[in-house]
């Protein structure tokens, strides 16, 4: 008897595998496959962290989104820009009143423009320096006193010879205002003569405008006290004439 127990509790040797199908490491642990009865585990929801950040996430998306179309309409699809003759119309324009006591005058002009003064010139502009050509007032005011020789601080100075022989031209005949080539940019015509508040002037044109395509050069001499009054301006449309015929019309020597 003890010699059959011997041989029931002697080891058995591994033949590689278990009889239940199971790898050649006995001591390995493997998950076991879930019964009938079992418990269902927990399932683990997405914290509030994850939420906030998909919510950042997408808001972050959305705008650089409407960034991207934005940049693509205005590259491509560009606003049709406003010209300065629309902010020019005298029905829909507030005109203010502009004294300068100085040089004895006061004159009218558009809100939509922005004035800045030197001793003997007064300049509207565009409050919009990307509409219009730069460098060319829309309307404008320099004053001259007789026998003044120093063109640097007068705006389209001209000289007392010239003002005088502008004077005396008749209606059509023209002028050379600066001596010297190119001589196209400085040829004006005599358009008419009239009164403008009380004295004498007379109106003048020239269409060359230097590095001013498509510009009309239009300037009107008025006689004043010891002094002459250039009122200009720089048009290429019917709406800035008649701009500019409002600021003639509201000038008055004072």
């Amino acid at each position: 008897m003890n010699g059959n127990n011997s041989e029931n509790n002697s080891p058995q040797q591994s033949t590689g595998a278990s009889s239940s199908g199971s790898p050649m490491y006995p001591n390995a642990s493997y998950p076991s496959s879930p019964k009938p009865g079992d418990p269902i585990p927990p399932h683990r929801g997405r914290s509030f962290f994850w939420y906030l950040k998909t919510i950042f996430l997408s808001i972050f998306g959305i705008i650089c989104i409407f960034g991207i179309i934005q940049v693509v309409s205005q590259t491509f699809f560009p606003p049709e820009n406003k010209t300065k003759s629309v902010k020019l119309s005298p029905e829909s324009t507030v005109w203010e009143t502009y004294v300068n006591k100085n040089n004895s005058y006061s004159v009218s002009y558009p809100d939509t423009l922005e004035l800045s003064e030197t001793k003997y010139t007064t300049v509207f502009t565009l409050n919009n320096s990307s509409e219009g050509i730069p460098g060319f007032p829309l309307l404008y005011v320099s004053v001259i006193p007789d026998g003044f020789e120093n063109d640097k601080e007068v705006y389209n100075f001209m000289s007392q010879t010239t003002i005088n022989k502008i004077f005396s031209l008749r209606d059509s005949e023209s002028i050379q205002t600066e001596a010297g080539p190119d001589s196209e940019y400085w040829t004006f015509t005599r358009l008419a003569a009239f009164s403008v508040s009380g004295s004498q002037g007379v109106m003048i044109e020239n269409k060359n405008v230097y590095q001013g395509q498509g510009l009309i050069n239009r300037r009107i001499l008025v006689r004043g006290t010891n002094k002459t009054y250039i009122i200009g301006s720089y048009y290429s449309t019917q709406q800035e004439l008649n701009a500019l015929q409002m600021f003639l019309n509201s000038f008055k020597i004072i």
